[in-house]
C-alpha cells in the first residue's frame, strides 16, 4: 500500500479521506475472518488528486482504522485490534487528546474496546460495523445491505480514547489544480495579491493565490497575452513599472525575469528590479534605445537631445567615425 506521489494533505485528512473511500466502496464489506482483505490491489483518489493503493475485500472496524494511517507509511506498530489499540502510542505518532468533541480533528480514531471508529468531524463517522444483513462477524464479500460499512451521524459508544496522529508532513512547494499553480508555505497558507520570494526568484500571485505569468503591472491590471507571450490588443501605459513573470513551461516557471530577455520578436531589457526599462540603456559598455513598449530598436537611427543616433543590428549604438559618427555617438550628416 503506498502512496503514488507525496500528498499535500495532512496526515489526519488523509486517514479521514482514506475512511470515506472504503466505506464509498460498495465491493467492501465487513468480516472478522478475513479483515485482512483478499489481496488484490485497489486504487482510491484523494481530493489534492494523489492516487494510492489499498487491498480490496472486506475489513473489520480495527482494521478500517489502522489502515487509515497505513496506506499512508504510518507506523501503527503493534496494535491490531479495538482492545490494545493504546500500542499505537508506543510509536511516538499518536497521541490520546481526550474524549472532548472540540480537541477532535477528521481522522482521528474513536475507541472502546470492542469498536474502532473513524472521526469525520461535522457530526460525522466512519465505522465498519456489522457483518452480512445486521448480523454476524462475517458474510460474503462486499457490502450487502449498504450498511456493513458504513458513514453515519455521531453517536455515544461510550467511548474510551481519541487517538490523533502528530505525524507533520512537510508540504511545503508548489501545487498544480485545475485552474493553475500555486504555492503551499509550510504552515499551510498561501500567497495572494502579493509579491513572493521563493528559492531565489519573485513571483507574482493573483488574489486568488495563483502564479501569474507573462506581462504584469505593479498596480495590479492584468492584461491578456497572445500564445507567443507578446502584449494583445488593449494594451496600454500609464505610471507604474512592468514586469514580465517567465511563461516557459518548467522550472523556474513564473520567475520575474531580469536582464534581457527576447519576448515574441522583440528583445526588452529588465533592471534587477524586475522593471521594464525604457529609452537609452548603458549595457556592457554599450547604448542601447528602448521603445516606449520596451522593445530594442535596431537597424534604424533615433533621435535623441544631440541629434540623430545610429543603431546597429545588435541595437547598439554605433560610434565609428568611418561612418560618419562622432564619439558620441551623433551621426554627422
Amino acid at each position: 500500500m503506498s502512496l503514488s506521489k507525496e500528498t499535500t494533505l495532512s496526515p489526519s485528512e488523509v486517514a479521514a479521506q482514506h475512511a470515506e473511500n472504503v466505506c464509498r466502496d460498495d465491493l467492501r464489506g465487513y468480516s472478522q475472518r478475513a479483515r485482512k482483505g483478499n489481496g488484490e490491489t485497489i486504487w482510491y483518489t484523494l481530493s489534492d488528486g494523489t492516487t494510492y493503493s489499498d487491498i480490496g475485500g472486506d475489513i473489520d472496524c480495527s482494521e478500517l482504522g489502522l489502515d487509515c494511517y497505513r496506506v499512508q507509511g504510518i507506523d501503527t506498530g503493534w496494535a491490531s485490534y479495538s482492545r490494545n489499540m493504546d500500542l499505537l502510542l508506543d510509536t511516538g505518532n499518536f497521541v490520546d487528546v481526550g474524549l472532548d468533541p472540540d480537541n477532535w480533528t477528521r481522522g482521528d480514531l474513536l475507541v472502546v474496546p470492542g469498536h474502532v471508529a473513524v472521526w469525520l468531524g461535522d457530526g460525522m463517522l466512519a465505522e465498519a460495523h456489522h457483518g452480512d444483513y445486521w448480523g454476524g462477524l462475517d458474510g460474503d464479500e462486499g457490502d450487502w445491505d449498504g450498511t456493513e460499512v458504513r458513514i453515519r451521524s455521531y453517536y455515544d459508544d461510550n467511548w474510551s480514547a481519541c487517538y490523533h496522529c502528530t505525524v507533520v508532513r512537510d508540504t511545503t512547494g508548489w501545487v498544480r489544480d485545475g485552474a493553475g499553480w500555486w504555492y503551499r508555505r509550510a504552515d499551510g497558507s498561501f500567497p495572494s495579491d502579493c509579491w513572493e520570494y521563493i528559492e531565489g526568484n519573485w513571483y507574482r500571485f493573483t488574489a486568488e493565490g495563483y502564479m501569474v505569468t507573462g506581462w504584469t503591472r505593479d498596480e495590479g491590471d492584468w492584461f491578456m497575452l497572445d500564445p507567443d507571450g507578446s502584449l494583445a490588443t488593449g494594451w496600454r501605459w500609464s505610471n507604474g513599472h512592468w514586469f514580465y513573470l517567465d511563461p516557459k513551461p518548467g522550472a523556474p516557471r513564473g520567475r520575474m525575469v531580469t536582464g534581457w530577455k527576447k519576448i515574441g520578436d522583440d528583445w526588452h531589457l529588465f533592471g534587477e528590479d524586475g522593471h521594464m526599462r525604457t529609452g537609452w540603456q548603458e549595457r556592457e559598455g554599450g547604448w542601447y534605445f528602448l521603445k516606449d513598449s520596451g522593445a530594442m530598436a535596431s537597424s534604424c537611427f533615433v533621435r535623441g537631445e544631440q541629434g540623430w543616433y545610429l543603431l546597429d543590428d545588435d541595437g547598439k549604438m554605433v560610434t565609428d567615425a568611418t561612418l560618419n559618427v562622432g564619439k558620441d555617438g551623433v551621426v554627422k550628416f
